[in-house]
């Protein structure tokens, strides 16, 4: 069983991480890259207009 401490600890570097994702994605969305990421172990595009696709725009 969890200490409070270590779940405190963990709730920290989930915070941490999530705002340093959000960060990343809203920079990738500025700058015209698609955000990826896997649902049903299929990989999908965002792209920067919100688009959602399962087309790899990196191989054009």
């Amino acid at each position: 069983m969890k200490k409070n401490e270590d779940i405190l600890q963990d709730k920290k570097l989930n915070e941490i991480i999530s705002k340093a994702i959000l960060k990343c994605k809203k920079n990738n969305t500025k700058n015209g890259i698609p955000n990826t990421f896997i649902k049903n172990n299929k990989i999908f595009f965002e792209m920067p207009d919100g688009k959602i696709t399962d087309i790899n725009p990196f191989d054009k």
